[in-house]
């Protein structure tokens, strides 16, 4: 306990040393209350940015096959809403989902990556999130 506490203890001025480190305090599983673990911030960011990955290409995946569809096969359709409608039709909702697995994965990887590297830097430059505004 004594340790989370002096963990938790604001730094002493001009001393660098006294500072957490970079991953701070919540940087470590620390028990919580309940006697469950909690998640650091690097691992619930990991998560956060894997989930905004699917849920970004989970919706906008159907829209670049139709895109693509046109592209490709341009002729065969009258317009977007055609293309769509075609697909639908011939293979149903999954038509306008094949193929998702690869760009599903690494779009979860790339916005992973984008979260846990801004909360590293948000960490490295000392943002108190608390005071963090755009207001002036």
């Amino acid at each position: 306990v004594a340790a989370l506490v002096r963990m938790a203890a604001p730094p002493e001025a001009g001393n660098p040393s006294s500072r957490p480190p970079l991953g701070g305090p919540d940087a470590t599983t620390a028990p919580s209350p309940s006697g469950q673990g909690r998640l650091s911030s690097g691992a619930r960011d990991l998560l956060a940015g894997m989930a905004a990955g699917f849920a970004v290409k989970f919706v906008e995946y159907p829209f670049d096959t139709v895109k693509v569809l046109q592209q490709t096969m341009g002729g065969s359709y009258t317009g977007a809403w055609d293309c769509l409608a075609t697909t639908y039709r011939g293979g149903g909702l999954m038509a306008l989902y094949k193929g998702m697995f690869c760009p599903l994965l690494g779009s979860m990887a790339e916005c992973a990556t984008l979260f846990v590297a801004y909360g590293w830097m948000k960490k490295a430059l000392g943002v108190d999130e608390s005071t963090a505004t755009l207001a002036r």
